[in-house]
């Protein structure tokens, strides 16, 4: 298995072991992400701690898997995120889509915060040809 898994509460925290180049590692995250969705409301932590490196694919299944809790009525949350993978976030203009912690123990116990987007629009924008 390329990914730790525990659940805390009705939390589910992933925890990859190999850098997402969205190969078998990347597969395999997102399944037990659909798979978790299935079962009702998907909170979700990714604990990025043990990974240094996240390709443009990796990112593609992040952003896949948010929009997966986000349709179940949940979330997911990117805890331990180094430099490289938080500049990989902010130059491709991910990090919106994303709550990060320090820890582990912050991402699961967090208050809920209200929706800032659709897993279908971008933030707060709204849709064209609507006024505000």
């Amino acid at each position: 298995m390329t990914f730790d898994e525990k659940v805390v509460g009705d939390v589910l925290v992933l925890t990859p072991r190999k850098n997402l180049v969205g190969g078998d590692e990347s597969t395999a995250l997102l399944k037990a992400i659909e798979n978790v969705a299935k079962t009702g409301v998907a909170r979700v932590v990714l604990d990025m701690g043990e990974i240094n490196w996240v390709s443009s694919l990796g990112l593609g299944m992040m952003r896949k898997g948010s929009i997966t809790c986000d349709r179940s009525g949940g979330w997911l949350r990117l805890a331990r995120i180094g430099k490289i993978i938080e500049g990989s976030l902010l130059v491709t203009g991910l990090m919106i889509y994303f709550e990060t912690f320090e820890t582990v123990e912050a991402a699961v116990t967090a208050p809920e915060l209200e929706k800032r987007w659709s897993s279908k629009g971008r933030p707060d924008q709204p849709a064209k040809g609507r006024e505000a």
